[in-house]
This record gives structure tokens, C-alpha cells and sequence, in this order.
């Protein structure tokens, strides 16, 4: 398999900006924003994770499409929300914080099916052709903090240039159909009664899901779940900016642009030892209820480099932890 191992560039408002394409599109298939309810998903162990496979998605919602290829991949979004499993509760953690994940982002040709039938990081799901475009570790995730007075989230997605060795765009070429964005979480100094959970950071999920097989859950002991399956409601806030071969005619709708933005009225979910897999969901399923959001940036968009030193060519992969 071709394995293309890529920069990350950290973005920080506060330095000296840089234009960035007009024709460049966010693929969000949450509804995660200041309007909207949002709920942390407590009890992952280190060493499991989530994700998100982008597609075509039910009307109205457009999605990725197969004339969206060839594409630039520009960045990737992500929020983590702080909370932690203290026993059986999931508490808020209002201090906040950094955490680190890795990521993975994927180009698959035939989208996965209702089993996935694949149970490790780091390898492509059987019968898609994915190739692994992407891969970094150790990228720090500023945690969405709770917001004051209220049960909600300070929203904050950490938005990160996805760059070539040559510190170029990925171009995806048009032989594949969809992305997929996997992130691993880390080992904690908590203890946990079977495994060591992950850090203060627990992912953030909408109120309900846009489309079955499209948000997915990696669990010890069973590997890639889809979220339905695993009985967790909801979207994961994880969104993809791109630009696709044929620009969009029209924006798309609302979005929560990365920066604090309060995230509604929220509940904190908890999930068992094993990731959330089989253990229900406090925030509520059922469908349609992502936005799928297609928005173009019709004016630049301003970021920069955070620092010169964090770009850096990847040449291998942390040995990943198996139990």
C-alpha cells in the first residue's frame, strides 16, 4: 500500500496571516455550534478512538461527492471537549487544557458497508481500496472548555494544515470516491477497573445523526464500530476543508468556524471501559441530524504558522499500543 506521511501545521490567529483559496469548502456533517446541543463521550481507554468517513449523503444534504475528485486537502478540524470519567460520572473538567491525538485521514474507493470487519489503526478497512494520505502523531488539541453558568461547551475545533513533505496540499486523486479521518486518543495517568482511559479530552457529538456509517467508534476487543451499532447518538465534531474539482455555486449554510464559540445546552455522556460500545447513549440517536454542511469560503481565510519549527516531515509512525 502507498503510505504518503505528511506535515502538520499548527494555526494560531494571532500571527502574521496568510490568504488561503477562494474556492475551498468545509465538509461538516455535525451541527455542532453556538445554537446547537452538544455532549461529551466519556470511557475510552488510551489506544482507542473515533472518526468520521466522508461520502455522499442523503437529500437535501450534498456531501462528498464522486465529481468532488480530484481534490485538495487543505485541513482538518477537530474538538475534544473537556471532560474525564470520574467513576461512573462523566465530569466536566473546567480547567481545560492540551491534549495530544494522532490522526489518520484516508481515500477509499468503495465505501465501507455495515460491517467494517477491520480492528486496528494504521491499516486500510478490507475491500475499500483506502490508501493512507495522512498520518501524524502527537498533535496537540486545545480542549472545548464548559461554558459558564450553562451545561454546554465553549466550542473550540482546532483547525491544522494537512501538508505534503514539500510542505505542499494533498492532492487526492480522482480514482477515490470518499476521505476518512480516524483519531487515535493517548493513554492517561487516570486509572481505570480494565484499562487506562484516555486523557481529559472526550469527543464531542451532536444530538443526532446525519446518516448510518458515516460517524464510527475503535473499541478494545472489537475494533471499528459504526456509532449506531455502538448505541452512541449522534455526529463526532470533526470536519475536513477541501477544494474540490468543480467549486460549489452556493454556500451551504451555517457553521462554527474554529475559536470559542458556545455550543448549546449540553449533556456529558458516559461510556463504558471498552470506548462506549454497548453502552447507551444519554444524548439520544435517531437520523437526520447532521447539517452536512458544504460551506464555501467565498473571501479568504486568514491563518498562520504557528511556528516554522512544528512543520516537520513524518518519516515513521509511533508503535501503536495493543492489548
Amino acid at each position: 500500500m502507498r503510505r504518503f506521511f505528511s506535515a502538520l501545521v499548527v494555526l494560531a490567529s494571532f500571527f502574521v496571516p496568510m490568504a488561503r483559496a477562494d474556492a475551498q469548502v468545509t465538509l461538516a456533517q455535525d451541527t455542532l455550534s453556538m445554537d446547537s446541543p452538544a455532549a461529551a463521550l466519556c470511557g475510552f481507554c488510551g489506544g482507542e478512538g473515533f472518526g468520521v468517513v466522508f461520502r455522499e449523503l442523503p437529500a437535501p444534504a450534498r456531501g462528498l461527492l464522486a465529481e468532488d475528485f480530484p481534490l485538495t486537502l487543505r485541513s482538518v478540524e477537530i474538538a475534544l471537549g473537556a471532560a474525564r470519567l470520574d467513576g461512573t460520572m462523566c465530569m466536566n473538567v473546567p480547567e481545560g487544557g492540551t491534549v495530544a491525538v494522532d490522526v489518520e485521514i484516508w481515500a477509499g474507493v468503495t465505501p465501507p458497508g455495515a460491517s467494517i470487519g477491520a480492528t486496528m489503526p494504521g491499516e486500510a478497512w478490507p475491500g475499500t481500496g483506502e490508501e493512507l494520505v495522512f498520518a501524524a502523531t502527537d498533535v496537540p488539541i486545545e480542549l472545548s472548555i464548559p461554558a459558564s453558568g450553562a451545561t454546554g461547551f465553549n466550542l473550540q475545533l482546532n483547525r491544522f494544515d494537512v501538508v505534503d513533505e514539500m510542505g505542499m496540499p494533498l492532492r487526492i486523486a480522482d480514482t477515490f470516491r470518499y476521505l476518512r479521518v480516524f483519531v487515535q486518543l493517548h493513554d492517561s495517568t487516570l486509572p481505570g477497573p480494565s484499562c487506562p482511559f484516555s486523557s481529559d479530552g472526550s469527543p464531542l457529538r451532536d444530538d443526532g445523526r446525519i446518516a448510518e456509517q458515516r460517524s464510527y467508534i475503535l473499541a478494545n476487543g472489537m475494533g471499528f464500530v459504526w456509532n449506531e451499532d455502538a448505541r452512541v447518538g449522534g455526529d463526532w465534531a470533526v470536519r475536513l476543508d477541501i477544494v474540490p474539482s468543480i467549486p460549489p455555486a452556493t454556500d451551504a449554510g451555517p457553521r462554527s468556524d474554529a475559536g470559542a464559540r458556545d455550543a448549546g445546552a449540553s449533556t456529558s455522556d458516559v461510556g463504558a471501559s471498552d470506548g462506549g460500545a454497548g453502552a447507551a447513549d444519554a444524548g439520544g440517536g435517531g437520523s437526520g441530524g447532521g447539517c452536512g454542511c458544504r460551506v464555501s469560503s467565498s473571501a479568504p481565510r486568514w491563518g498562520a504558522w504557528a511556528s516554522l519549527g512544528m512543520a516537520m516531515a513524518l518519516l515513521g509512525r509511533r508503535a501503536r499500543r495493543r492489548r
